[in-house]
């Protein structure tokens, strides 16, 4: 997330999630010189790029589960724990020497809070 202020020019760029304690600080601050601009918005446009959709298909289940779970600041050991499978088999999918199935998808999406084909078919991430 990237928090603009017109006037003195300021930015704060924060990665994560942002706390509501601190966004209502700086609203309350800054008032309506305050832009918010959201990295979701970003994303969204990225994926409507050729290159997005040419890299994402490229792109194994192995090699989306390990960034979805790099993107939540999770560890394989957490991810696995959360999933109720073991780290070894994790890292195994990680690297493409485990098949990832539908079954094991449904539970790392859950773990990961995304749908399964976000981890299995390149069309639908």
């Amino acid at each position: 997330m990237l928090a603009v202020v017109k006037t003195p020019h300021t930015e704060v760029r924060i990665e994560g999630l942002i706390s509501r304690s601190i966004l209502d600080a700086l609203k309350a601050e800054y008032g309506d010189g305050l832009i918010i601009e959201d990295d979701d918005e970003v994303a969204d446009i990225a994926q409507e790029t050729a290159l997005y959709r040419r890299i994402i298909a490229d792109t194994t289940p192995g090699e989306m589960l390990a960034a979805l779970r790099w993107q939540r600041q999770m560890t394989q050991v957490g991810l696995a724990k959360m999933a109720g499978i073991s780290p070894q088999n994790l890292s195994a999918m990680e690297r493409g020497k485990r098949a990832i199935g539908w079954k094991m998808a449904r539970k790392l999406a859950a773990a990961l809070n995304v749908p399964p084909e976000k981890i299995l078919v390149p069309a639908q991430r």
